[in-house]
């Protein structure tokens, strides 16, 4: 998957998400959710909260 293609579920740019790639830039809730649903993941899961 590209880094458009990733930005996209993610709304944001693909500017917006190499700088997150980089450590530039931090994600907002509903880019936070996007990667979830990209990955099929819950919030809890992303950020080491369950197994």
């Amino acid at each position: 998957m590209t880094q458009r293609e990733t930005a996209q579920h993610m709304l944001m740019t693909q500017q917006q998400y190499s700088r997150f790639e980089n450590g530039v830039f931090q994600l907002n809730y509903e880019q936070i959710l996007g990667l979830c649903k990209l990955f099929d993941m819950t919030p809890n899961f992303l950020f080491g909260y369950e197994d």
